[in-house]
């Protein structure tokens, strides 16, 4: 889970949840219903090649961000080194997403990690 973090410290309420879905290195991500009603599609899926994100497509399916391998394909002329992110795309977002699948790791996706502490971050 994401919590909202400002000036005060982290809010209660959680802004996004990560689940893994189906297939191993593959994560999905929720928002939280900001009206107490549950959407039942991800708003974004993470791709994973080892403890790497590959990429992070939004619901419709476009890349926002990518590894180095995949972003050759999808972003400007030019891009060399570390993790693209689609301008427009909320960083802080991708970076905290990012850094939840690494710490998670690829054992999250045969078992949920019960007890282990939650992931706060910036503004989701």
């Amino acid at each position: 889970a994401l919590h909202r973090v400002d000036v005060y410290g982290p809010h209660e309420e959680t802004c996004a949840w990560i689940m893994p879905a189906a297939g191993p290195g593959t994560f999905f991500v929720y928002y939280s219903p900001m009206d107490g009603i549950q959407r039942p599609d991800p708003a974004m899926t993470i791709f994973t090649k080892g403890t790497e994100v590959d990429r992070i497509t939004e619901s419709q399916g476009n890349v926002i961000a990518a590894s180095d391998s995949t972003a050759a394909a999808v972003a400007p002329r030019g891009h060399r080194g570390g993790l693209w992110v689609k301008e427009g795309t909320d960083m802080a977002l991708v970076t905290c997403l990012a850094l939840a699948v690494q710490k998670l790791g690829s054992a999250w996706t045969s078992r949920m990690l019960v007890g282990r502490p939650r992931a706060v971050c910036g503004p989701c």
